[in-house]
């Protein structure tokens, strides 16, 4: 069956028909139960609008007139009947409509991707469920959003958003790779052949690195965002008559039902917060680095030391001979000290007489 024969209409370079069509055949191919039927409607809707707006813009360029306007005013257009798909497709009632308006992103008719991204991104910006394994597997088996995933164009878009966070936890990156392979079937393969997990800001991200808690806190630490969640804390833990749990999935699901519907109303809200927790996760690490380059410093200063002291009582044995080695340890301290201060009163008498030399030589 033709790209045409799948959408249920006739050819034509009509974008709104070619859409609406999509949307009424959409409804007929669920992802998961239909997986194989699904991929050749979304490959069909692709290229008739590819097609469409090839075709359109060389009919554009060899019919327009040179002393016309390259744009024109939008004009009313009667919404046209649409035809009976064809015998070989299963007919279902579609919900009445009283005019044709779709929210199209791609391929994704019903907003469904917007509506995904944008709550991804607000749970991401709370620190409290970023890296919470339980949010993440409640929110992407969500019916309305799981079947986005079939789509190779959205796996990528969601892996190239993810790789733009900062704070995931190594755990977390390997659950979301462990999701994403689920729809990694012949029937999802990308033209390339590669999978979206072998991106390497992904691959990037996955590698082994020190996180300790003193310094990636998942929690906020600015006044409003401390304020915020304790608000959100003390609602839910009074509406279950003790104390919410964030690991208990029952509990962290009303959270996440009470914290995005007010997130998605103030998202400049929680982007000012999550900016705080970002500015102070910086200043952390900034500190961490300090620490560790201050830690790596002493460490080089004290095996320096420790192998000068070696040195110094390896001379001091040769010198004395088994004087030395009959001597005490407190004493064999004393020799070492005494032998490091006089040595360095001969090192700065041998520079003082260095350079009066030089500035004898060049007079």
């Amino acid at each position: 069956m033709g790209i045409w024969g799948l959408l249920g209409i006739e050819p034509t370079t009509d974008l709104e028909r070619i859409k609406s069509a999509y949307a009424r055949q959409a409804k007929l191919y669920h992802p998961e139960e239909h997986p194989v039927e699904f991929k050749a409607l979304q490959n069909a809707y692709k290229t008739a609008v590819r097609m469409a707006k090839s075709q359109r813009a060389v009919k554009a360029e060899v019919e327009q007139p040179t002393d016309m306007p390259a744009a024109f005013p939008p004009s009313y257009k009667a919404v046209e009947a649409e035809p009976e798909p064809p015998a070989d497709i299963p007919v279902v009632s579609p919900t009445p409509q009283t005019e044709r308006v779709f929210d199209y992103s791609g391929v994704d008719v019903y907003g469904d991707r917007e509506n995904f991204f944008r709550q991804f991104l607000l749970i991401a910006k709370n620190p409290y469920l970023m890296n919470n394994q339980i949010a993440w597997d409640y929110f992407l088996n969500q019916k309305e959003f799981r079947h986005l995933f079939f789509d190779t164009d959205f796996r990528m878009n969601f892996v190239h958003t993810m790789c733009g966070l900062y704070g995931w936890s190594r755990k977390t990156l390997l659950y979301f790779e462990g999701y994403l392979e689920q729809f990694h079937t012949d029937e999802n393969r990308p033209d390339n052949g590669k999978w979206e997990t072998s991106l390497p800001c992904f691959f990037i991200r996955k590698l082994p690195r020190l996180r300790l808690p003193i310094f990636c806190r998942d929690h906020f630490l600015t006044k409003d965002g401390a304020a915020f969640q304790k608000k959100l804390h003390s609602q839910i833990s009074r509406s279950l008559g003790r104390e919410l749990n964030y690991e208990v999935r029952a509990d962290l699901i009303k959270y996440m039902k009470l914290y995005l519907p007010y997130a998605e109303s103030k998202e400049a809200y929680i982007e000012r917060l999550h900016s705080g927790w970002m500015s102070q996760q910086v200043m952390l690490n900034v500190l961490a680095v300090l620490i560790g380059l201050i830690m790596v410093v002493s460490v080089v200063r004290f095996v320096d030391q420790k192998i000068e002291t070696e040195n110094g009582l390896v001379y001091l044995r040769e010198l004395y001979g088994s004087e030395f080695d009959a001597c005490s340890k407190d004493k064999q301290e004393i020799i070492l000290r005494n032998y490091n201060r006089y040595w360095g009163y001969a090192e700065e008498a041998i520079d003082d007489v260095m350079s009066r030399y030089e500035g004898w030589t060049s007079q």
